[in-house]
């Protein structure tokens, strides 16, 4: 019907075309025409018939596609429609996007309600032993996403401890399914959130003075502060700084697995105290059989060595020319040597690397 009609009536319009007459006003009006008139050309150039024939035909498949693509849907099965998000609150302290992108399904893409591809797989999939009927249905056709409830309720659950991780604990996440006449479904993530719970204070707990002191001198530029909202991503992150600290300053074994965090929390206020614990480490002690603690060894540099002329693709069991720079530290009256191996000319001046080799005093880093 809708195509027929559309012919009509454009029909009765290229019959009975107007002439129309522009006055120019000014220069600017006159270029302004100037500039349409070729795209007037073009659209009434285009030819009518072919015109009508595209019409028709996606006018058409958009009416068939909307009719008929009920009866494939199985009756045990709903076409998943779309996806969305309600909150309780408006504020919160994070995004609606860190929780949509936990949606198991995608509904399927569509234009103005037309789902054309899911159309073309439900009319091709029993003619897939022909090999053109086979192309249309892996190149066009689209595999229809149908609602799967046990994939919905692992996403509330995701949620659900995404919310936990950051500060609202005992939130709630309730699936609401919604469907039409024409088994299409949407799906309603109905989320009520519980105040949030905001960190009190931050203790330490570290056995170990040298790396106590190592985190005193970092204790300024901390991530987690007090009346800011319980994150446990933020503490990971805290984890991570720490980490690279005390790696930067001689540890060269120490991990991020050695430090945790305790959290002690007032459900009246909803306070959390947190405890940050670096542990020693653990030794396994085979002539018992038992673990015992040992504190986190620190290292030096003992030799620094340098290849100017190297070349990978160079047979390196040639002797070396070796030459020696020494370089002064920040440590009062030492010095510190740097050992050059070259089997050529290097063509620049060893003095020329104290410039940019720097050993600070703790002879545990080394910045070039």
């Amino acid at each position: 019907f809708a195509p027929v009609f559309l012919s009509y009536g454009l029909r009765q319009i290229q019959t009975k075309p107007k002439k129309l007459t522009f006055v120019a006003k000014n220069a600017k009006a006159s270029a302004n025409m100037r500039a349409i008139k070729p795209l007037n050309t073009f659209i009434f150039s285009f030819p009518r018939k072919r015109l009508m024939q595209l019409l028709t035909v996606f006018f058409f498949l958009a009416l068939l596609s909307s009719c008929s693509g009920k009866k494939y849907i199985p009756q045990d099965k709903y076409l998943l429609k779309k996806n969305q998000l309600e909150l309780n609150k408006k504020k919160t302290a994070f995004s609606k996007s860190d929780l949509s992108i936990l949606y198991p399904q995608k509904p399927n893409s569509n234009l103005l309600g037309i789902r054309f591809g899911v159309w073309v797989h439900y009319i091709t999939q029993n003619k897939t032993d022909k090999k053109f009927w086979n192309w249309v249905h892996t190149k066009i056709g689209m595999e229809p996403v149908y609602f799967q409830e046990n994939l919905a309720n692992n996403a509330a659950q995701q949620m659900q401890r995404y919310l936990e991780n950051v500060g609202y604990f005992n939130s709630i996440v309730t699936l609401r399914p919604e469907a039409n006449k024409k088994r299409l479904l949407n799906l309603t993530y109905a989320v009520t959130l519980s105040d949030p719970y905001k960190i009190d204070t931050v203790i330490q707990t570290i056995s170990d003075t040298t790396i106590a002191g190592f985190l005193k001198d970092i204790e300024a530029e901390t991530l987690l502060h007090s009346a800011n909202i319980y994150n446990a991503y933020t503490i990971d992150d805290e984890r991570d700084r720490i980490t690279n600290h005390l790696k930067n300053n001689g540890y060269y074994y120490f991990t991020k697995d050695y430090i945790r965090f305790e959290a002690d929390s007032n459900h009246q206020n909803r306070h959390i105290k947190l405890n940050l614990i670096i542990e020693n480490r653990r030794n396994l002690q085979p002539s018992t059989g038992k673990y015992e603690e040992s504190r986190h060894q620190r290292y030096s540099i003992r030799k620094v060595a340098v290849f100017p002329t190297h070349n990978p693709f160079v047979n390196n069991t040639l002797p070396f020319d070796t030459t020696t720079l020494r370089i002064n530290t920040d440590i009062k009256g030492k010095q510190s040597n740097v050992f050059f191996y070259s089997r050529a000319n290097p063509r620049i001046k060893n003095s020329i690397f104290s410039q940019v080799i720097q050993i600070y005093e703790n002879l545990s880093l080394i910045h070039i």
